[in-house]
């Protein structure tokens, strides 16, 4: 299966518990307090379903994690190839991690459109 790519790449990190909020990364872009603001107001009108949302993000985190622990197990032998089981639970963790990703960009979609409407840039939102 080939690796699913998300459409919105670090937008995520807008929204709430996201880590532009969290990081203190939001201190360092003058346009921050009303871009996150403008994110909770469409968030609202559009009765986003967040708590949804963060669960599927906390499943990207989990099996982003599984997969490093199989490469650190793997880097920790003296041969650095995964064995089948490692290798056939990597090819499940990566498909799992596509299809909630797939979700994921489907849920940000209408949000990240209606911010693009109020003349944020693809640029703003995404790096």
């Amino acid at each position: 299966m080939e690796e699913y790519r998300t459409k919105f790449n670090n937008f995520h990190g807008w929204f709430p518990e996201g880590f532009y909020r969290v990081g203190g990364m939001c201190d360092k872009r003058e346009s921050s307090p009303e871009l996150i603001r403008d994110i909770d107001e469409a968030l609202k009108e559009m009765n986003f379903d967040i708590h949804t949302y963060q669960r599927l993000r906390g499943g990207t985190a989990y099996i982003f994690h599984e997969v490093l622990d199989l490469a650190r197990k793997m880097a920790a032998r003296e041969n650095r190839e995964f064995t089948l089981e490692e290798e056939r639970r990597k090819e499940i963790l990566c498909e799992e991690g596509a299809l909630v990703n797939e979700k994921l960009d489907k849920m940000m979609e209408p949000v990240f459109e209606k911010l693009v409407g109020k003349g944020y840039s693809k640029k703003d939102l995404t790096i």
